[in-house]
């Protein structure tokens, strides 16, 4: 994956943010319609500011970008958190965790997800997941790291 400079990392995390917010919106529309509250799909998507051809879709069981492709990551989103909340452990405890470490733990998950002990992640997996969790900036440190690695 290209290097991102911290410019475009703010932007993509807004992008991600302001998706996150759009289909919490369908969804909210979506539910309103169901229970009843508007009488047909027009006024729901007219009320809750959504697009109409969106809102018919997802009425009619279309999924989200991030639902329709999920189940080709190699790691699932439960997994990702486990991973998440491992290294804000270890950060806690004061032991950080490195680069090559949070590879062999993701490919440990990978293989037992698959039950196949050659499983591995991509080249770019890793820079990949620290773009996706920008909270996990500050645990990591290339100059710590090397520093662990010499001595």
């Amino acid at each position: 994956m290209v290097n991102i400079s911290p410019r475009k990392w703010v932007a993509k995390a807004q992008l991600q943010t302001d998706r996150d917010q759009k289909e919490h919106e369908i969804q909210e529309a979506l539910s309103a319609f169901q229970k009843g509250q508007f009488k047909d799909l027009k006024a729901t998507a007219e009320h809750h500011n959504v697009p109409y051809n969106t809102l018919w879709d997802c009425s009619k069981g279309c999924k989200s970008h991030t639902a329709a492709y999920q189940h080709l990551q190699a790691i699932p989103p439960e997994a990702k958190e486990l991973l998440v909340r491992h290294i804000q452990k270890q950060a806690h405890y004061g032991f950080l965790v490195t680069t090559q470490n949070l590879r062999q733990l993701a490919e440990q998950l990978l293989r037992q997800r698959t039950n196949n002990n050659d499983a591995t992640l991509g080249p770019n997996w890793v820079s990949a997941f620290k773009q996706q969790h920008p909270e996990l900036r500050s645990y990591y440190s290339r100059k710590m790291d090397a520093a662990r690695v010499l001595s």
